[in-house]
């Protein structure tokens, strides 16, 4: 049974006896590039309690998502009625569903959390764990789905120098966040696979904006591109945890660890 707990102020799952390994959004925020970062912190200064804010919106759309999703009342506060505008047209397309927030097939019970009541899956041999939006089936395939909100649309590609893209309304940021929820999902459906046996044959987001509500399909060598971006991730993190152990054990910061030369960083590395 799966326990969620915070090691170090990032989220973490306890996923068996002394095994403690992070979740999806852990590794992603960890790994995420400098100019990822940079964008984030220039839109929370430019939006003092939106990230409060969209955190709420999301909480209720996912709500509504499950309560239709499990043919229960579905409530939307007015002022975010816009981004649920559309998503029902797109669960309509799948012919049944095996996940939504929480295994919905008995099978699957114990990976629920008695005390919190939060699912995960997991993956013992990269070790980190996450929560999936839904599992959904549609002509005996597995799709993988995932529910964003966002004041802009999303953008496959990114716009840079792309006329055709930019025209289409596609942005910088949009393409950031596509990218970032891909190899989301990508994460989930080795983890899918490896909690549940269950192959996962499509990936799907489904974004709503106040605008418009969008649906991107990735399957084929575009999750498997993913997949490995990923796994790079996953790497990346456990370095990352090495270094910060070294510059706690040295007294060091890690930006000075970092700046220190590379055959030193390896001494106290192995040190």
């Amino acid at each position: 049974m799966p326990i969620r707990v915070e090691i170090n102020g990032r989220r973490h799952y306890q996923i068996a006896p002394e095994v403690y390994v992070p979740s999806v959004t852990t590794v992603l925020g960890a790994t995420s590039s400098a100019a990822s970062k940079a964008a984030l912190n220039n839109w929370l200064a430019k939006n003092p309690g939106g990230r409060e804010a969209a955190a709420d919106r999301g909480t209720a759309i996912h709500k509504a998502c499950e309560d239709y999703v499990r043919g229960r009342p579905v409530s939307v506060p007015a002022e975010i009625q816009c981004y649920w505008d559309g998503l029902a047209r797109h669960l309509d397309s799948y012919d049944g569903f095996i996940w939504s927030e929480v295994p919905l097939l008995p099978q699957h019970r114990h990976l629920i959390d008695a005390e919190s009541g939060i699912a995960m899956v997991y993956s013992l041999e990269y070790r980190y764990a996450g929560v999936p939006d839904l599992i959904a089936l549609r002509n005996g395939a597995h799709f993988l789905v995932d529910f964003k909100t966002s004041n802009g649309p999303y953008s496959r590609f990114c716009p840079n120098g792309n006329e055709e893209v930019a025209a289409a309304g596609g942005t910088f940021g949009g393409w950031m966040k596509y990218v970032k929820c891909a190899t989301q999902l990508a994460a989930y459906k080795i983890a899918i696979k490896e909690t549940l046996g269950i192959t996962i044959n499509r990936v799907e987001i489904l974004t709503s904006t106040p605008l418009i509500t969008q649906r991107f399909s990735i399957h084929g060598p575009e999750l498997k591109k993913y997949e490995v971006k990923w796994l790079q991730k996953v790497r990346a993190y456990e370095d990352l945890v090495i270094r910060e152990a070294t510059a706690a054990a040295h007294g060091l910061t890690l930006e000075q660890l970092d700046a220190l030369p590379a055959a030193q960083q390896r001494e106290l590395v192995a040190a």
